[in-house]
């Protein structure tokens, strides 16, 4: 008994599974491009792809539609395949990795310049996924609770709309600059202020150089910089409140290289927890934000820290720096007329508490009409300052209660006299330990000293010789 073959019905039965397979796969990885990309024309890019593959499946379905059956089947193809490009795009986007390439050899020449690298966490001027991602894998090595990694698109989809929401929260951003210019987020610019306070200082510095953690330029490319003008001595001024895990992600980059064969010197300075110029700055400048002529002792303050997980408290020193340094603002605050049991802690991050709102409750419950949130413990403003703190504030609901916002440290007079303080007492970083585990070992192309003078006088006594010859 001979078989038939309908040949007709498997190349469309092949046909559409495979069109509706493909449609499937690149709209579920189109999913999470969208959602994670910030450049508007790949987002269209991604709208019109996602559209036109959607159409494809079902216009090849209707050509060559063989039962509702096939259809069926077809469609479960489709839904499957979503969910295929869809995890095989989040495991491309969490592959990727935030470093920068470094070079062997740095050709110089030895000056005896002294170089500042002035070392801040940062932030990119537009959104960047890069860090939370480093973020994500750091959390999982330590075994953080965090969103689990299919979800994870999700956390940097709402980083991507944070910086869309920027411009909604700054005071300084006009209308007509929202209108012309998408606003970007204002660290960069902040930070080169002070780098611009610092380069006019009286300090004897031949280099400011810039460095980050969050962006580029990272410490190493810094370093090497600042290596590469002719310096020999190296200070990292630490714009840090403590020695955070962005501290230590900063000097684990700077462990890939030996800068030990330099015969260069690298110091360090002190962080920022402990100043108490800073902390009597940030208290003036509550006191400044204060209303004129109401009574201090009737307001609340709301002094707010970022946090981390609870699980990185044995690993990174910021927590405790965190608390201790609003004690110190407390104790100006005080000092300035603000009345002690309305001065309250809170929390960003990390399901620390008491949270924001349960910080401003306690307040109102206190019977405070006004109430000041202040970025306390932090140097610069950014993202948790500018639109965390913002958003959580407005989702408390106290209609009667006043509130006054007080940013970030930003740049000031004094200010950059504490940060001037700090260059000048800094502390040696021991290049060998840090070495142990180096990948590359750089080298200068450039001659030491003695090898200078040495190939100078081989010059002269050359040209002497040459003379002798000639008068002969």
């Amino acid at each position: 008994m001979a078989i038939t073959i309908d040949t007709n019905f498997w190349i469309s039965l092949i046909g559409t599974l495979f069109v509706c397979g493909f449609a499937g796969f690149t709209f579920g990885s189109i999913i999470v491009y969208f959602l994670t990309t910030n450049i508007r024309s790949k987002e269209k890019n991604a709208i019109f792809l996602s559209i036109a593959t959607l159409a494809l499946a079902i216009v090849v379905n209707a050509l060559f539609w063989i039962s509702p059956w096939q259809i069926l089947w077809n469609s479960g193809v489709f839904f499957v395949a979503i969910f295929a490009g869809y995890f095989w795009a989040v495991r491309g986007i969490l592959n990727l990795e935030f470093e920068a390439p470094l070079p062997e050899a740095i050709p110089v020449q030895a000056e005896d310049k002294k170089a500042v690298v002035v070392l801040a966490r940062g932030e990119s001027e537009d959104y960047m996924p890069l860090p939370m991602i480093e973020e994500f894998r750091k959390k999982d090595e330590t075994k953080v609770s965090q969103t689990p990694k299919w979800g994870r698109v999700f956390d940097l989809y709402k980083l991507k709309r944070k910086y869309n929401k920027i411009s909604k929260y700054q005071d300084t951003v006009s209308a007509e600059e929202i209108k012309e210019n998408k606003p970007k987020n204002p660290y960069k610019n902040i930070y080169h202020k002070i780098l611009e306070d610092l380069e006019k200082s009286f300090l004897k510095v031949d280099i400011y150089q810039e460095a980050f953690v969050n962006d580029w330029p990272f410490l190493n490319q810094a370093l090497i910089k600042a290596i590469a003008q002719g310096a020999e001595e190296i200070t990292i001024f630490n714009l840090l409140l403590s020695e955070n895990y962005y501290y230590n992600q900063a000097i684990n980059t700077m462990k890939k290289i030996d800068y030990s064969e330099l015969g260069i010197d690298i110091n360090q300075t002190e962080f920022l927890a402990d100043s108490e110029r800073i902390q009597r700055y940030v208290a003036e400048k509550v006191q400044d934000a204060f209303p004129k002529g109401k009574d201090m002792k009737s307001a609340g303050v709301l002094l707010i820290a970022e946090g981390q997980p609870k699980e990185w408290d044995e690993l990174y020193n910021q927590t405790q720096p965190e608390i201790q340094f609003r004690e110190g603002v407390k104790e100006q605050l005080i000092d300035l007329g603000f009345k002690e049991d309305l001065i309250e802690f809170a929390w960003i991050y990390n399901d620390r508490e008491p949270t924001i709102k349960q910080g401003l409750e306690t307040l109102a419950k206190k019977g405070c009409n006004t109430i000041i949130h202040v970025a306390s413990t932090i140097p610069i403003d950014c993202l948790a300052s500018l639109v965390d703190i913002p958003m959580a504030v407005e989702k408390v609901n106290l209609p009667n209660v006043e509130f006054i916002e007080v940013g970030a440290w930003n740049f000031d007079d004094e200010l950059i006299k504490v940060y001037l303080n700090r260059i000048t007492e800094t502390k040696e970083l021991p290049l060998k330990n840090l070495a142990l585990e180096s990948a590359i070992v750089i080298r200068t192309t450039a001659l030491d000293k003695e090898e200078k003078i040495k190939e100078e006088n081989d010059a002269n006594t050359d040209i002497s010789e040459d003379k002798i010859i000639e008068e002969d």
